[in-house]
């Protein structure tokens, strides 16, 4: 009884100090993940705050969004901060390659993107084209009306147009909304996919 007794004291004082030798390393392991955790916050801060500095920049701003962007990604870049309102506002480049994006817009589009009445379009220079099937026609508007538009004050008489837009309770473009996108393709797809054609 007292052998097996020893014997038993002896095998638990070889395993305590293995269980007092494991907390160390448990430890050691926890601080080094803790310290990878930190380092991977502090790297991801710095990409962040970069990448912020960057899209803050307006010189940037227009560079990403020239002749990248149609109307409908323009309206929605427009929402983005202050800075990226600042560019679609105040840029003229940037309006006339948004304007062009699809190598020319319809007549609602025109009026939609630039604040204009159905008259004032008629006035600019267009092409009549066929419908695809050759059922009616519509008018296209290239660099010739664009440019018209965009002349001598062109871009703060736009911003004028807007805020009077805006203002106005019978706005056309309250009472009649422009017409939804087509099956299965949003507006920006659609503008993607001319401008892709027009690209080739």
């Amino acid at each position: 009884m007292r052998r097996a007794q020893l014997t038993c004291e002896c095998n638990e004082s070889h395993k305590r100090p293995q269980m007092l030798s494991d907390t160390p390393r448990r430890t050691l392991a926890t601080a080094d993940e803790t310290t990878s955790y930190d380092a991977y916050v502090a790297r991801r801060q710095r990409r962040i705050a970069v990448t912020n500095e960057a899209l803050s920049n307006p010189d940037i701003v227009a560079c990403i969004l020239r002749d990248n962007v149609g109307p409908s990604t323009f309206a929605a870049a427009s929402e983005v901060s202050r800075v990226w309102l600042g560019v679609c506002r105040s840029d003229k480049t940037v309006l006339r390659a948004v304007a062009l994006f699809q190598g020319g817009l319809t007549k609602g589009k025109l009026a939609h993107l630039f604040a204009i009445t159905g008259r004032e379009a008629d006035a600019l220079p267009h092409e009549q084209r066929a419908c695809q099937g050759g059922r009616c026609t519509y008018h296209l508007y290239s660099a010739p009306a664009i440019d018209a538009l965009l002349g001598a004050d062109g871009v703060a008489a736009w911003r004028r147009r807007l805020r009077a837009r805006a203002e106005s309770q019978w706005s056309p473009f309250v009472l009649w909304p422009p017409p939804p996108s087509p099956p299965r393709r949003a507006h920006w797809q659609e503008e993607e996919r001319l401008h892709a054609l027009r690209a080739t």
